[in-house]
C-alpha cells in the first residue's frame, strides 16, 4: 500500500492564515520524518506564491533535500505548482521561464512530474487562452522529453473540453492530466464521463472530498464516489499515485492523516487492487 498513496506537502503543518494549502517553510524536514513514521513514502512537493523563497529553487539547498528524503525514505514524485495560479501563464511574462527552470530541477532531483493547477488566474476556459497555452506548451516538447519529465494538469472544465485540451499536446507520455476527486464533485462533473472520456491521459489522481457547497470536507463527509472512481481508474487500468489533498484542521494532528488512510484503503482493497 506505501508504493502508491502520498501527501501533499504542508498537510502535517499547522495551518496559517486559515490556508489548507501553503508550503511548510518551517517545517518540511519534520514532515518527512512524520510521514516516515505514519507509512506514507511518497510526497508532492509544493510551490505556492512564495516562489523565489522555496529551497527546492535554490540549488544550495538540494543535497540537504537529497539527503532528508533518503535519511526518511521519502520519494517526491511531483512537483505542485500552486505558484502560476498566483501568476499566471497569461499575467506573468517571465512564467514560462519559470517552466523551463523547474523542468530542469527535477531532472537535477529524480522528479518526474510537475503538476500544473489551470484554475482560478490560470483557467483555460477560454478557448483564445487554451489555443495560446497549447501552443507554448507544445514548444516544451523536446526539453520534456530530454529531461525525463511529465507535465499534468488539473482544470476546471468539463470531460469534452478536457480531452480537447489534452489531446492536443504532443505526446501523452509527457503530458497527462491530474485528476482531483474533490473538484470534480465541488464542479458538479460526471466522474464516469471524465474517466471514460480522458482516463487514459490520467497520470496521478488527488484525492479530496467535497460536496457541491463545500469546498474540501473530511474524507467520507462528502459526496465524492470514490467506490466508483476506483472501479473506473482500475478498468482503464491507471498505474500512478494517489496523492492525499484532504481537508484539515488547524493543528498539524497525525491522527487525521492516519484516519484518511484507514478510511482510503479500505476503499482501495474493496475496489482497486
Amino acid at each position: 500500500m506505501k508504493k502508491i498513496i502520498g501527501l501533499m506537502q504542508g498537510r502535517l503543518t499547522k495551518m496559517q492564515n486559515n490556508r489548507i494549502q501553503q508550503f511548510p517553510f518551517d517545517n518540511w524536514i519534520n514532515e518527512l520524518k512524520v510521514l516516515n513514521k505514519i507509512g506514507i513514502n511518497k510526497i508532492e512537493w509544493l510551490i505556492d506564491e512564495h516562489y523565489k523563497e522555496n529551497p527546492i529553487l535554490n540549488k544550495k539547498y538540494h543535497n540537504k533535500i537529497i539527503k532528508q528524503k533518503k535519511k526518511y525514505k521519502i520519494d517526491i514524485v511531483s512537483i505542485c505548482c500552486d505558484n502560476f495560479m498566483f501568476n499566471s501563464f497569461f499575467d506573468d511574462k517571465f512564467s514560462f521561464r519559470k517552466l523551463k527552470r523547474l523542468i530542469n530541477i527535477c531532472n537535477m532531483l529524480g522528479i518526474k512530474q510537475l503538476d500544473i493547477p489551470l484554475l482560478g488566474k490560470n483557467s483555460i476556459k477560454n478557448k483564445i487562452k487554451m489555443k495560446y497555452l497549447i501552443e507554448k506548451l507544445n514548444k516544451f516538447y523536446p526539453i520534456l522529453k530530454k529531461k525525463n519529465v511529465t507535465l499534468t494538469f488539473e482544470t476546471d472544465l468539463n470531460h469534452k473540453q478536457t480531452l480537447f485540451f489534452v489531446s492536443k499536446l504532443i505526446n501523452k507520455d509527457n503530458f497527462g492530466i491530474t485528476y482531483d476527486t474533490g473538484n470534480s464533485t465541488f464542479f458538479g462533473f460526471d466522474y464516469k464521463k471524465e474517466i471514460n472520456t480522458f482516463g487514459e491521459y490520467i497520470k496521478t489522481v488527488h484525492i479530496k472530498d467535497c460536496t457541491k457547497k463545500d469546498y474540501s470536507v473530511p474524507l467520507g463527509e462528502g459526496h465524492t464516489k470514490f467506490g466508483g472512481v476506483l472501479k473506473l481508474l482500475k478498468k482503464k487500468k491507471y498505474n500512478g499515485n494517489f496523492i492525499f489533498q484532504t481537508a484539515r484542521k488547524n493543528s498539524n494532528d497525525t491522527n487525521e492523516i492516519k484516519g484518511y488512510l484507514t478510511f482510503f484503503k479500505k476503499k482501495l482493497i474493496k475496489y482497486y487492487l
